[in-house]
């Protein structure tokens, strides 16, 4: 029997019909909006990784335990600080540092975030941290050059990627994953940010007296064309800078964090010249005012040599030391890679003079591979360095890094090599056995007792008498070293270094040598001789180079090769605790 509606009955059941609609509607949009972030955020638990590093020239790893106190890393990424500093309120931000302290994988399990962040030089840490956790419930997120530069191994080994800069990113990220809101499998900035937006990096965050610097950034960014560099692939060639007090905050900041050191990180110090002229006025100001409590460290270009008066300010500033990527003495190797500033005007000896007797040390950058390189290369690169007295010269195999022009130069003419990430390309005028043989003979010659003790020397020569200059213009402003302070601080090195001696069976032959370098300077350098406390930290920077050839020579090119770069990835393990 059939079943009619009366009519109110079907206009009732269209009108409950149309408030299920717009029933269903409203809860989609409260939905919506709930998920769009009129809810409140949840507070996460960051857990923010710096991988260990490969001991490296750099790094002074092999003389770092032998400073006074407890010294365990050179210097923090100073990346870490920085996102910590962006992380708002409400969440934790817990920095792990794996350079100073050992980190049980368990203790992240309960966190929220894993982040890990690292350079070339860490990379298989960063793998290895990666596969730690896994199976971790948290979301797993990296960052920092390396994956900037090689991010497809990350794809399938992190829930979210960082490419380049994150000031803009990082922020993005918390937001979106503390309302529930599905997050990016990439993140990139569309644009460089603006520097004087970024906040004073949180060095409260972990012990000053575990490093021996604090890491200053005063800009991004350098103008030359370097066929190698990856700096203006992340950075891009239009240096920004930030403001003098943006700056001398961040100084602030370490010095209450307890540091007595600083290394502005910028690539190129004087990428704007007027910048840093603005900024040294304030830096010499501000040490005046405490009683130059800061010793200061800077990367440059050698055209700094060129600028008399930013060298003034810079020794005024109480800046120490400058490091120079000269690269090499080969004219031609310099034009082929486009280093147009190593070429110009007078010789790179003279260059190198004025800038030390302006009262700054160099520590210099060379690499060894160059399409003009042939044999004879690796003399003229011991010549050059010894004429020039630079004690601390770092001589690295050239590197091919994806997204610079050297690499795809090099892969245009199918020259990338594989399964080597000591030479990952192939060298034009000698074979990759012959460049690897080559620079491990050469580190060994520069840092023989004889050699390197014989640059020191012709460094102090070469300085014209600046040591003393430094000394009277600290003394000028009531700035006195401590005598006994000096030789204690000698004596715990100098029993540090012989117990770190005798464990490699070298303790006869090296106090030998050590001792007779001593007598050498005395003799020759008269009133300019290093004092004794401070020649036992020379032999301390010694020891570490010593150390590290001797790694070099043993064949751990890639281990120890800062810039060392392999397209393959170590697959995927289980790595067990520690």
């Amino acid at each position: 029997m059939k079943c009619e509606l009366s009519y109110l009955q079907r206009s009732c059941l269209l009108q409950f019909k149309i408030y299920l609609v717009i029933g269903r509607q409203v809860m989609n949009l409260l939905e919506t909006q709930e998920i769009s972030g009129n809810a409140e955020p949840r507070k996460l638990r960051i857990a923010m990784i710096s991988p260990r590093f490969e001991p490296s020239y750099y790094g002074f790893d092999y003389s770092l335990p032998l400073l006074p106190g407890a010294k365990k890393s050179r210097m923090l990424v100073g990346a870490v600080t920085v996102l910590a500093a962006l992380t708002p309120e409400p969440h934790d931000f817990v920095l792990f540092d794996e350079q100073i302290e050992q980190i049980d994988p368990e203790v992240l399990r309960d966190f929220d975030v894993i982040a890990i962040t690292g350079m070339i030089v860490q990379r298989q840490r960063m793998f290895d941290w990666l596969d730690r956790v896994a199976d971790f419930p948290a979301i797993k997120v990296v960052g920092g050059p390396y994956v900037t530069v090689n991010e497809a191994p990350f794809h399938d080994r992190a829930d979210a990627i960082f490419i380049g800069e994150a000031e803009g990113t990082w922020p993005q990220f918390l937001d979106d994953y503390a309302h529930g809101r599905p997050t990016l499998k990439r993140y990139e900035m569309d644009e460089k940010p603006d520097v004087r937006d970024v906040p004073t990096p949180r060095f409260d965050l972990v012990p000053a007296d575990a490093y021996v610097t604090a890491p200053v950034q005063f800009s991004r960014g350098c103008p030359f064309l370097c066929e190698f560099c990856d700096i203006i692939v992340i950075f891009g060639r239009r240096p920004r800078t930030k403001a003098p007090s943006q700056v001398l905050a961040e100084i602030d900041a370490a010095f209450a964090a307890g540091y007595g050191s600083v290394m502005l990180v910028d690539d190129n110090f004087i990428g704007d010249k007027k910048a840093a002229r603005a900024l040294l006025l304030d830096l010499i100001d501000w040490q005046k005012a405490r009683g130059y409590p800061m010793r200061v460290a800077v990367e440059a270009t050698i055209d700094l040599a060129d600028q008399p008066e930013l060298l003034d300010l810079m020794f005024q500033a109480n800046i120490s030391n400058v490091f120079i990527g000269i690269e090499s003495p080969n004219e031609e190797s310099l034009k082929e890679i486009r280093k147009v500033q190593n070429v110009r005007g007078d010789s790179l000896s003279d260059k190198l003079l004025r800038i030390r007797q302006a009262g700054i040390i160099v520590d210099m950058g060379m690499i060894v591979g160059f399409d003009n390189d042939d044999p004879g290369i690796f003399d003229r690169q011991y010549d050059f360095t010894t004429a020039n007295g630079i004690a601390a010269t770092v001589v690295s195999i050239l590197s091919a890094i994806p997204g610079t022009p050297l690499f795809k130069r090099l892969s245009d003419e199918g020259r990338i090599r594989t399964g080597d990430a000591a030479v990952n390309f192939e060298p034009r005028n000698m074979t990759p056995d012959a460049l690897k043989l080559g620079h491990s003979a050469l580190m060994e010659r520069l840092y023989t007792p004889d050699a390197y003790f014989g640059r020191v020397r012709t460094d102090i020569v070469r300085a014209d008498g600046a040591n003393r200059r430094k000394a009277a213009m600290l003394a000028s402003q009531g700035v006195t070293p401590s005598a006994p302070r000096e030789w204690i601080g000698a004596a715990i090195m100098a029993s540090r270094l012989a117990r770190a001696m005798a464990r490699e069976g070298e303790l006869k032959a090296m106090t030998r040598e050590y001792l007779r370098q001593y007598r050498i300077q005395k003799a020759e350098l008269g009133r300019d001789a290093i004092s004794a406390p401070r020649f036992v930290t020379a032999c301390l920077y010694h020891w570490h180079f010593h150390r590290y050839t001797r790694d070099i020579a043993a064949g751990a090119y890639a281990e120890r090769a800062t810039y060392g770069f392999a397209l393959e990835v170590p697959d995927k393990q289980k790595v067990p605790a520690e």
